[in-house]
């Protein structure tokens, strides 16, 4: 499986603040661009899933929010609702670290149903990301996800489900964001 690209960050003062927010959204490049909380990254099976339903909504038009980055977090929280999928996916006030991801641009064929990722994480990505914490007075760390049971509880997913590992939970939390109502 390709890697996602995601980018893990870190405060460097170790401090979040609301303008750290605005800041981000005013140096993004574009929509493209996501700013989540540490404990939601899963894996890069869970943030490909949430790509191509949030993908293949938008290319039908029938997609819930405004935007590409907006849609992507509903999917990764695994709700119908925007402004619960920023309360859970999003950064939050007291976090000293989280992800920057870079959602991919898709080209879908003719049949409208197939769709290919056509921008992956090559130098150009990273370059951008890196600019874009630089700005945000953050840096890029060097980990991978750790998935946990305070990440089922931050996507809003029962704890009680052990029979199931942690991927798998967030797998099928992110395709009920279209049951719910």
């Amino acid at each position: 499986m390709q890697q996602f690209p995601k980018f893990a960050w870190k405060k460097n003062d170790g401090e979040f603040d609301r303008d750290i927010i605005q800041q981000f959204i005013d140096v993004r490049p574009n929509h493209h661009w996501v700013l989540c909380n540490n404990d939601v990254v899963i894996s890069d099976l869970q943030l490909w899933t949430a790509w191509e339903a949030c993908t293949r909504r938008f290319h039908r038009k029938s997609s819930l929010a405004r935007t590409i980055d907006a849609e992507f977090l509903r999917y990764l929280s695994g709700t119908h609702h925007v402004s619960e999928a920023f309360a859970r996916s999003g950064v939050n006030l007291n976090d000293e670290q989280g992800w920057l991801l870079f959602l991919p641009h898709a080209i879908f064929s003719d049949d409208t149903e197939t769709q290919h990722v056509i921008d992956v994480v090559d130098e150009d990505v990273q370059d951008v990301a890196v600019q874009i914490l630089e700005q945000m007075q953050c840096y890029l760390e060097d980990r991978k996800p750790a998935p946990s049971t305070s990440s089922l509880t931050q996507l809003g997913i029962s704890n009680d489900i052990q029979s199931l590992d942690i991927e798998q939970c967030s797998i099928a939390h992110i395709h009920q964001a279209d049951l719910q109502s």
